[in-house]
């Protein structure tokens, strides 16, 4: 291409699925309303290069309480959408796009990441959160231990913990997975009926 000076731009795309009406508002002063796509498609896809057109999404009745950011996109597909919750496609290579949006809303919006419980997974969220200037929040099954324990994977000889990233919360909650050397992907524990944020 570049012999003939023709320039591609990139585009991707955010995904979203809420259960609350809302309307995204433009620097132009438009103003989208997306609950109807919401009501009967269950997620929205907002292409990337409108994404920093956004200043803040409008909520019909009463805002969300959480938004929760999804590594996979399986995962964020197939997971059930908790009540009172903003989901985004946020893979953890790329987060840029869910930055944007999530400082389009209100700080009192509770911020969670789910993301594969690994050394590398774990890194990553931690820079994910120091970008947001948010605490890390792990959303995760009420009994992961059982998905540990069950469907836990051994560490590479390479991967090691990022223990000074974790809060000493976190540190204490994830000891029996930091001790075993043990990691579980996020996909076997999308179907978990009962979650916690605040691991």
């Amino acid at each position: 291409m570049r012999e003939h000076e023709i320039t591609l731009h990139r585009d991707s795309y955010l995904l979203l699925r809420c259960n609350l009406p809302c309307s995204i508002f433009m620097q132009s002063g438009e103003l989208i309303d997306v609950s109807t796509l919401f009501s009967v498609w269950g997620e929205v896809v907002i292409p990337e290069r409108v994404i920093p057109d956004i200043k803040k999404i409008l909520w019909k009745n009463t805002p969300p309480r959480h938004v929760i950011t999804v590594h996979n996109r399986d995962a964020f597909v197939s997971m059930m959408l908790p009540p009172d919750t903003l989901l985004l496609h946020a893979p953890l290579k790329d987060t840029m796009m869910a930055e944007h949006l999530i400082r389009a809303l209100t700080n009192d919006i509770h911020w969670s990441q789910f993301a594969d419980l690994s050394p590398d997974s774990l890194r990553k969220s931690a820079e994910f959160a120091e970008r947001l200037q948010r605490p890390l929040s792990l959303y995760l099954p009420e009994n992961w231990p059982d998905y540990l324990r069950l469907l836990g994977r051994t560490l590479g000889p390479d991967e090691k913990w990022p223990v000074s990233a974790l809060s000493r919360k976190q540190q204490i909650n994830l000891q029996f997975l930091i001790e075993n050397h043990r990691k579980v992907p996020q996909q076997v524990m999308v179907y978990a009926k009962k979650w916690v944020h605040e691991l």
